[in-house]
């Protein structure tokens, strides 16, 4: 039997923002090793994420910034469940997608969704491993770049 704590699994949760229980089965599987257990989970995560393709997601959030006085974007990031909208996780995957959609301003969403994060890794690529890490479908529904005076 693994030697861990209801405490460990919360730390586990917290680091990864995976179920409580499946948190458990990973430590369990590593035998109380949580670096092993945070890759279990991002293995299990990633098998999952096609089986989520077909969900809906109708919660999410919608970013807006002031690009200067002529320009603004608005991106609706949206997400399955309110709980995970209102995640700090969340808000910062959604950040993160507008600072790249700011510096590229891409013509529509498929574009954003091309656009490098960093080398070698995409937007899209970016949304899955969030899909992966929070179990859920994750996904750019709208946006909106501005390039005229905003009233």
């Amino acid at each position: 039997m693994a030697d861990f704590t209801a405490a460990d699994v919360k730390r586990l949760r917290e680091m990864t923002g995976a179920g409580m229980m499946d948190c458990k089965r990973a430590l369990e599987e590593s035998q109380g090793d949580t670096a092993r257990a945070i890759e279990i989970l991002r293995v299990k995560g990633a098998k999952d994420v096609g089986k989520r393709a077909e969900r809906v997601a109708a919660n999410g959030l919608v970013i807006s910034r002031l690009l200067g006085t002529e320009a603004g974007l608005l991106l609706e990031l949206n997400c399955e469940t309110d709980f995970v909208a209102k995640t700090e996780a969340f808000g910062r995957l959604a950040d993160q997608v507008a600072e790249v959609a700011i510096q590229i301003r891409p013509a529509d969403t498929g574009a954003l969704l091309a656009a490098e994060v960093e080398p070698g890794t995409t937007v899209s690529a970016l949304l899955d491993e969030a899909n992966a890490t929070m179990g859920e479908k994750i996904e750019v529904r709208q946006l909106a770049i501005f390039d005229e005076e905003i009233g």
